[in-house]
């Protein structure tokens, strides 16, 4: 697949440039997680969504849009 590896360079250059907590870097990782829930790497996805779900509760609050969007993306890889 090659949509993979550029999910993988996305994400560790936007870990490095606007950062790991960063709204930018947490999509980046949500369509990782996708991506591979897609290819079938249902724990590595649901490990993935976990840590989006844990960093934007922390930074944006339990109710903010992009918690609800990675409570629900967790939801979906939960369901593969």
């Amino acid at each position: 697949n090659k949509a993979l590896p550029l999910f993988r360079e996305a994400l560790a250059l936007a870990t490095k440039g606007p950062g790991p907590d960063n709204l930018v870097t947490l999509v980046v990782m949500e369509n990782l997680a996708d991506c591979q829930r897609q290819l079938g790497a249902c724990d590595e996805s649901v490990r993935l969504h976990l840590e989006v779900l844990e960093r934007c509760k922390a930074k944006f609050g339990p109710v903010d849009r992009a918690t609800l969007r990675a409570m629900n993306g967790l939801a979906l890889a939960y369901q593969a």
